[in-house]
């Protein structure tokens, strides 16, 4: 999904919401306590006063989101224990098939026509869930002032939030948050665009996605949604739906999702059961005992048939996704944890390797010291006149001076190569400088990923949650790598640059002082020409210049060295907390694993035990029609 697209999304709900606020009723937020002792009371108070359809749908969504709260330890246990209309609203909580159907009801009782629909939303394993083989939400369709509508009670009346477990005298506090439900009252679940919706919500009957082009489950579980995609609010096949009983509907519903995806026969043996109940409350007296035997017995084969094609998608399945559970850790969380211990291995520095470098930064502090000292007591010889007269010579003038010219030639070479070095030099060292500082900066953060990723791991989030928090630590353990070979590269090229400065000083020293050797004849036989002398001088003060330049270049390797042993404690403190950190990242992704893993199979247990009922109630049933005790 691009950028243009999520904004129009977000101020499209944004808009929706506001819409919807200003239409609420304050009265229809808390009824009297006389309204709610029953579900036709209180659709009455809730509805009587409304002029339109809408606005009665919209009052009971209002009371529904306001005072019936999700039940968080059936949510937790994976518990499908669906209760009446009643029960709900005596009890105030539920699951999202407790809210669908309480708003059903009320709806019913108010002269609307409303729909509970099943399908499937993305749970915390979004990451891995790539088969749809059963219904895991419910909410509703309405038929309000002539159009259909789709609305989300459940997740208009809160969020789910992870808190960490208190320690009791009874349970010991766990390492993991637990999912709690916080009342947070959204409208935009209330009648949204179906375009927006079918984004978060796929029905398992595809006519209760109300859009022009049917999305696919694979098109669901990979987020390609149709760019141009038109509500349809009104159809043939949806007016059926007002005919018919809800027994009816929902069988027909379940025969539709069969038919869309061939592996969801999860409210098919439920769908068949139902059916199976309306013809015997009927009591059609134009139908013969042998035909209803008939038909019954059809229903029941049939319910028992789709449970033990249910409980062959639920094993398979199950394994399927728990071993896709360990393939998403190992890529994701395992592998980051260890490269980060990897490269902790290859770079962990020990107290003695510290106390190594200290000794180097003393011995180069001594250096130093015994260069300045030497340098400060280094006598430069001074060009004097001869005490003795000599003879002109401007024979060996000529020729001293045509060595004069190669050796200037061969020092401007040479103190241009010197330039260019130290010009190198100094890109190399603010280079290196910087890629070490960008290092240890990204080492640190490190340490903040880390920590983010153990405390993500705790709070028990979603998948795509952990997976982006795993993306930045690839991301940064990939620029620590590019950086660590950076500074690798820098520092073999900061080495070798120093090796050729020495050798090209040392060439400079000895063209100086061969150029001086040939001054100081030229001196003499020129009868001491002052132009000798004050080239002399100033070759004298270049080569100070050098030895200087060198105990500079000596006191900032010092200061460098001192620098990198104070950085090397950094790092090793770093890289302690990180290790530390790791030790405990490793045992949090087995439990973090173990519990993943122990949901799907709580999971499949419940779905199970469905299955198991469905058969057993059908057979129970089968067995009373041969003894004719349910006719």
């Amino acid at each position: 999904m691009n950028k243009s697209t999520l904004l129009t999304i977000i101020l499209f709900l944004t808009f929706n919401c506001y819409a919807q606020i200003r239409e609420v009723r304050e009265e229809a937020k808390y009824a009297p306590k006389y309204a709610t002792t029953s579900v036709t009371k209180l659709s009455s108070y809730l509805t009587d006063n409304a002029r339109s359809d809408r606005q009665k749908a919209l009052n009971i969504y209002t009371w529904i989101t306001h005072n019936i709260e999700l039940d968080i330890k059936a949510y937790n246990d994976k518990k499908q224990m669906f209760e009446s209309a009643e029960d709900i609203l005596r009890k105030r909580k539920g699951v999202s098939h407790d809210f669908a159907n309480l708003f059903l009801k009320l709806c019913e009782k108010a002269n609307i026509e409303a729909h509970l629909i099943t399908g499937h939303i993305f749970t915390d394993n979004k990451s891995i869930t790539t088969n749809f083989y059963k219904a895991n939400h419910s909410w509703n369709s309405a038929y309000l002032d002539g159009e259909w509508h789709l609305i989300d009670v459940t997740w208009g009346s809160g969020i789910i939030s992870k808190q960490q477990e208190k320690k009791s005298f009874f349970k010991k506090k766990t390492d993991f948050f637990k999912p709690q439900f916080i009342n947070k009252v959204d409208y935009s679940y209330f009648c949204p665009s179906p375009r927006i919706f079918i984004e978060t919500h796929l029905p398992s009957n595809p006519i209760w996605q109300l859009l022009e082009y049917e999305v696919t489950v694979q098109d669901f579980i990979a987020g390609n949604f149709p760019i141009v995609n038109e509500p349809i609010r009104n159809s043939p096949f949806l007016d059926e739906y007002i005919l018919l009983e809800d027994a009816e509907s929902f069988y027909i519903d379940a025969k539709n999702a069969i038919t869309y995806n061939k592996r969801n026969f999860s409210t098919m043996g439920v769908a068949s059961l139902k059916m199976a109940e309306s013809i015997l409350n009927k009591k059609d007296s134009t139908i013969t005992k042998a035909e209803l035997e008939k038909e019954l017995t059809k229903y029941y084969e049939e319910a028992t048939s789709s449970a033990y094609s249910y409980l062959r998608y639920i094993d398979i399945y199950s394994s399927i996704e728990i071993d896709a559970l360990k393939l998403w850790a190992r890529h994701y969380l395992q592998q980051p944890i260890e490269k980060r211990q990897k490269f902790i291995d290859r770079n962990w520095i020990n107290k003695e390797e510290i106390k190594t470098k200290n000794e180097e930064v003393n011995n180069a502090y001594s250096y130093y010291q015994e260069l300045k000292y030497k340098l400060g007591q280094k006598n430069y010889p001074e060009l004097r006149k001869s005490r003795r007269q000599v003879d002109y010579d401007e024979y060996y003038i000529g020729v001293q001076e045509a060595r004069l010219v190669g050796i200037d030639s061969a020092i401007a070479i040479s103190v241009q190569h010197l330039a260019t070095l130290e010009v190198e030099k100094d890109s190399i060292v603010s280079k290196l400088d910087k890629a070490s500082r960008d290092l240890r900066n990204l080492s640190a953060r490190q340490i903040k990923f880390l920590g983010r990723l153990e405390y993500l791991l705790t709070a028990n989030v979603s998948l795509n949650i952990l997976e982006h928090q795993a993306h930045q630590v690839m991301h940064v353990e990939n620029n620590i790598k590019i950086l660590s070979q950076k500074v690798k590269t820098l520092e073999k090229l900061r080495i070798d640059n120093h090796m050729v400065l020495s050798k090209r000083t040392s060439v400079l020293k000895r063209l100086y002082k061969d150029k001086q050797e040939l001054l100081k004849g030229l001196y003499i036989k020129s009868q001491s020409n002052d132009s000798y002398k004050k080239e002399y001088d100033m070759i004298t003060i270049n080569t100070k210049a050098i030895f200087n330049k060198q105990l500079d270049d000596k006191y900032h390797q010092y200061e460098k060295l001192k620098e990198h042993v104070q950085t090397l404690e950094v790092v090793m403190e770093n890289l302690s907390r990180q290790k530390e950190l790791i030790k405990r990242l490793d045992d949090i992704v087995v439990a973090f694993v173990d519990l993943k893993t122990g949901d799907i199979k709580r999971d499949a247990l419940e779905a199970k035990n469905i299955c198991d009922n469905i058969i057993q109630t059908s057979m129970q049933q089968k067995n009373s029609i041969k003894k004719n005790k349910i006719l």
